[in-house]
């Protein structure tokens, strides 16, 4: 069960659906869906039901859905349930919630242990009425008498949250840690956090690397396309920002931007994501003389096809899981740029193609974004040039046929999918889907008490 319309979270839950597929487990899900992921999961042979589903992300669920996936999970008892990201963990506990107090199992007891309490203070139902906890002891055949293990994973781990809303997740979570349930966090820095909100009970959790998805590049024509559809310069390099505008983080990227252009006035500079102070963006944007190579292109309808345009992607902050969209990037042969601080170190510090920089710091970001452009010097006191690899992502829509590339050796490597790309380098293989696939399938045996 995941929230589609976060298309990141989609694709990591396509990634592990496709390799628990091949691995003889029978998927199925719940959530919200558009034609393209409907496609997608038919492709897959996995069935979906529609659930209604918040429109504001990480929201409580709205009325009726737990009801909606309680009778689907009565209608078809699964072995185990996981739960995508904090919205669909709520909705999940919900459900169980609503399973008759009469076929509720008892989790079975250790020897000389006492009776295990069921605590789960997550407030009342619908209408108001108190609800019972939820039991996800373990029954016959791995599952708490047909009720389903419970897995969540969540792809982001907010360090600011106002007192009630900390207050809210720290009942949550520690009472869904407490039952045994499995809880599965992208880094071991969101897992010192759990731990400093819920106490010990948060050193159950366990860090389960996100996956790189498998993409399929588009062809040159294809990126044309869709830089004339972004409003983005074809023959230009461009280099991606994912911002949430929450900080004033767009400051130290417009003073490193205004460094690039002057030395390169052939670039142009993307704006991913929305916020409050996108107009403060776009105010200091255009007194650094910027304004014409600066687009805001807000939340893409699909981050792979923005991502496809690009020749760079910088990520200075780990707002809304911003370490999901780099890796994209990777997976796209897009050098990243990002921070050197919490998930984003932990997670790309010695990937390829990527610079990691001190935060702050707008002439360090400037030099590493120089660097992944392939900045050459020009002669006779001419300005810098981009090489002839990092003209080719804007030239290749030009192209009739990739075979030109045979021709002249420099032809072979674009700026957005570079030689070395073609082959998987040693420290990406914890990324891969299939590695991500086989963690959690450890997981899920653990939870349902089959080692083997």
């Amino acid at each position: 069960m995941a929230d589609f319309q976060d298309p990141r979270v989609g694709e990591q839950v396509l990634a592990l659906a496709a390799g628990q597929q091949e691995r003889g487990l029978m998927v199925a899900g719940a959530g919200p869906l558009n034609r393209r992921l409907q496609e997608r999961l038919r492709r897959l042979g996995a069935r979906w039901s529609v659930l209604p589903w918040p429109t504001v992300p990480e929201a409580p669920p709205p009325p009726g859905a737990a009801q909606q996936l309680a009778r689907l999970l009565a209608a078809r008892p699964p072995d185990l349930l996981h739960a995508h990201g904090l919205t669909a963990l709520q909705l999940a506990v919900q459900a169980l919630r609503l399973t008759p107090a009469s076929s509720r199992p008892v989790a079975p007891e250790l020897p000389g242990e006492p009776p295990t309490k069921s605590p789960l203070p997550l407030g009342r139902g619908s209408g108001g009425r108190a609800v019972s906890p939820l039991p996800l002891g373990r029954g016959p055949g791995g599952r708490a008498g047909g009720r389903p293990g419970l897995v969540a994973s969540l792809y982001q781990f907010p360090r600011r949250l106002p007192l009630r809303e900390r207050l809210s997740r720290r009942r949550l979570l520690g009472a869904v840690l407490g039952e045994g349930a499995a809880l599965l966090l992208p880094s071991q820095a969101d897992r010192q956090a759990l731990i400093a909100l819920v106490g010990r009970r948060g050193e159950g959790a366990e860090v389960v690397y996100p996956a790189v998805p498998e993409t399929t590049r588009p062809s040159g024509v294809e990126v044309g396309q869709l830089r004339r559809r972004l409003g983005l310069t074809s023959h230009a390099a461009v280099v991606g920002y994912r911002t949430s505008f929450e900080d004033a983080e767009y400051e130290v990227f417009l003073a490193a931007a205004a460094r690039v252009h002057a030395a390169l006035p052939n670039v142009e500079f993307a704006f991913l994501g929305e916020g409050p102070r996108q107009a403060a963006a776009q105010a200091r944007a255009h007194e650094l003389g910027l304004s014409g190579a600066t687009i805001f292109l807000g939340r893409p309808r699909s981050l792979g096809e923005a991502l496809s345009a690009l020749n760079a992607l910088v990520v200075l902050s780990d707002a809304e899981a911003a370490h999901l969209d780099a890796l994209q990037a990777l997976g796209y042969g897009l050098p990243v740029i990002a921070t050197r601080a919490d998930v984003l170190a932990e997670l790309l510090a010695g990937l390829p193609f990527t610079h990691l920089v001190p935060p702050g710091d707008p002439e360090a970001l400037a030099g590493a974004l120089l660097a992944a452009l392939h900045l050459l010097p020009g002669t006779g006191g001419d300005e810098p040039v981009i090489t002839e690899s990092g003209r080719t992502a804007g030239l290749e829509q030009f192209l009739v046929s990739r075979d030109f590339w045979d021709l002249d050796q420099p032809w072979q490597r674009t700026a957005h999918q570079p030689a070395a790309a073609a082959t998987t380098p040693e420290a990406l293989l914890p990324f891969l889907p299939a590695a991500a696939a086989e963690r959690v399938l450890a997981v899920y045996r653990r939870v349902l008490g089959r080692p083997d």
